[in-house]
């Protein structure tokens, strides 16, 4: 028997320039299913640019957050 299930995926990077090089410095992803719980995942992939730029990579993170949950917020209303 075939069973199938819907999820949506949500992916984001968080990327500084440093010396006219785009580098990712944070990536995030989130999971939506149709039925459970949503889950997210931060990683800092390159501490040192992080540090660095911590108050950029975070205001990224939250950007990030606010648009899986209004994500959320529209499939509860579907």
């Amino acid at each position: 028997m075939l069973k199938t299930s819907k999820s949506i995926t949500i992916n984001g990077t968080s990327v500084i320039t440093e010396n006219d090089v785009e580098k990712t410095v944070v990536s995030m992803v989130a999971n939506i299913p149709e039925s459970g719980s949503p889950n997210t995942n931060s990683v800092i992939v390159n501490k040192d640019l992080y540090e660095a730029n911590k108050v950029a990579c975070r205001e990224d993170m939250d950007a990030f957050t606010q648009a899986v949950r209004a994500i959320e917020d529209a499939e509860e209303e579907a």
